[in-house]
Order: C-alpha cells, then sequence, then structure tokens
C-alpha cells in the first residue's frame, strides 16, 4: 500500500483490510516516525522508507544516511525495506547519499538475536 503523509490513524484500518507492507514511511509526516510505528503496529507490518528525502537524503552526508538507515534496521527489527520517505530518489539527492543508503542496507545486522542473549 502506497499513501503518503500522516496516516497514523487509518493504519489500523489498512491493516484490517489485509495490508501487510506500508510504503512510504513519510519520516517528517506527523505521527509516522519510526518509534511511533514500531510501538504502535510492530509485527503487523513490514515497513518500507522512512529515509527522510526532505532533509536527510538531498543535505545530510554520507555517514548521517547510513546512521539513519541502521537506526531504523534496528527499530524495524527485520520488518523494514530500506527505501526513501518517497517513492523515488529526487534529483538534488547526492550520489554519495544514495551509495551510503544502500551500504546500510547491506551491513550485517550487529545486534544479537533472542536466542543470542
Amino acid at each position: 500500500m502506497h499513501s503518503c503523509g500522516a496516516i497514523d490513524l487509518i493504519i489500523p484500518k489498512l491493516i484490517d483490510a489485509g495490508i501487510d507492507i506500508l510504503h512510504p514511511l513519510q519520516a517528517k509526516a506527523a505521527g509516522m516516525d519510526a518509534e511511533n510505528l514500531a510501538a504502535k503496529y510492530g509485527g503487523k507490518l513490514v515497513f518500507m522508507g522512512g529515509v527522510d528525502t526532505q532533509e536527510l537524503l538531498p543535505f545530510g552526508n554520507g555517514s548521517q544516511v547510513k546512521e539513519e538507515v541502521l537506526r531504523l534496521r534496528d527499530i524495524f527489527k527485520g520488518k523494514f525495506i530500506v527505501s526513501p520517505s518517497h517513492e523515488a530518489l529526487l534529483p538534488n539527492v547526492p550520489f554519495e547519499n544514495v551509495m551510503a543508503m544502500s551500504a546500510g542496507a547491506k551491513e550485517e545486522s550487529v545486534l544479537l538475536s533472542e536466542t543470542q542473549i
């Protein structure tokens, strides 16, 4: 399901309708931050998006982008598809930041699984 903006209030209805992947996660929209979504809907949905296209991707640096991807992966605990918070990369996103997003997506998780704790 693709829906932009602050849709937090209708997500339960989307889940009831059978949606299993929500795209995109517009990171800057009200109620659409990763922590809120994971707390409310973790385990019920796979989340796609969330790498901010309004500020981080166009104006951040590669280290910041990779750090954010790793943070999102940690919050969503495997129920996450790395993607910009919009359906496409806009022309103002530096190539370095695209590569950093890819590197963060590919990096092996350093988190311990529950069986290792």
